[in-house]
């Protein structure tokens, strides 16, 4: 499988009390899993390698989501949900390869194959009749409902229908960019199931955003098809590595930052940054001291 949909919510809740690193760790793990379509080597070193987990802390990270999320047999560590999600995905395969040898849905007739009912051309008792007894001369046109009314001895000109803009082909303007057709394909998707549109000017927005970012169309747009992402912008780029905190690591830092002059312990990011400033200026004033104290007390051993 080179792709399967990541449900944040579900992701969340299920790991709402495991450490940020086991959480990263999880989501590799599982990636794995669906890449190369089996369980887990059940080689400890093996599946630290296959994931990159190097470090005591790691290593221990990786134990506990095993515990927690991973049932140990003999050919490996199993999960029930990637295993439920690879036979979807290959169930939808088959499917879909069968209908490709069957050639496809079949195609809608084009048109009425039947005759229009009706008399036949010339059967009709009146048109047929003598021109001096039905009172219709050769050639003469029929007045129908659509010709236009006369006004002051000049026909009023139909009014124009209004032209509609040029469609837009949002699969072309990605290729078009190097994006590979499966990843726009996944997210048009996403975008179409979130009820987003697909217009020039939201894709042109969507772009400028991309370029803001530093990075290519074709890796935005497999970020977003594999997040997912419904649309994209540079500060979600920028903020996708920053670890998110647990609620139990909020409560202990709401805890810490408790006093009396605020007792609901909420700090706001300028006051954070002006403490990290703080505290980076002490720990440089306490090691200035340190050294004259230092040099001091060499010149007393003179």
């Amino acid at each position: 499988m080179n792709y399967y949909q990541h449900h944040i919510g579900d992701f969340n809740s299920g790991t709402v009390r495991m450490p940020q690193l086991a959480r990263w760790l999880y989501r590799d793990m599982i990636e794995v899993y669906y890449d190369t379509e089996k369980p887990l080597p059940a080689d400890f070193e093996v599946l630290c390698m296959s994931i990159g987990a190097v470090g005591e802390d790691q290593r221990t990270a990786v134990k506990m989501v095993l515990t927690l999320k991973f049932q140990l047999r003999d050919d490996g560590y199993w999960h029930e949900r990637c295993d439920a999600e690879i036979a979807k995905y290959h169930a939808n395969a088959d499917t879909a390869r069968e209908n490709g040898r069957k050639g496809g849905r079949p195609k809608k007739p084009i048109g009425n194959p039947e005759k229009p009912i009706g008399f036949p051309s010339g059967s009709h008792p009146v048109s047929s009749g003598n021109p001096e007894e039905t009172g219709l001369k050769p050639n003469q046109e029929p007045i129908t409902n659509n010709q236009e009314p006369e006004t002051k001895g000049k026909t009023k000109p139909r009014a124009k229908r209004a032209s509609s803009p040029d469609d837009f082909d949002p699969m072309a303007w990605l290729i078009e960019r190097g994006v590979e057709q499966k990843h726009a394909r996944d997210w048009l998707k996403i975008r179409k199931a979130g009820g987003d549109s697909a217009t020039a000017s939201i894709f042109e927005g969507i772009e400028q955003q991309v370029a803001e970012a530093g990075i290519t169309m074709a890796e935005a747009i497999a970020h977003c098809a594999a997040a997912p992402w419904r649309g994209f912008k540079a500060k979600w780029w920028r903020d996708r590595e920053q670890p998110k905190q647990s609620p139990l690591d909020l409560a202990a830092q709401v805890q810490r930052n408790a006093g009396p002059r605020n007792p609901g312990g909420y700090v706001s990011k300028q006051e954070q940054l002006e403490r990290n400033n703080r505290a980076v200026a002490e720990r440089y004033i306490a090691r200035l001291k340190a050294e004259e104290a230092e040099k001091g007390n060499d010149h007393e051993s003179e």
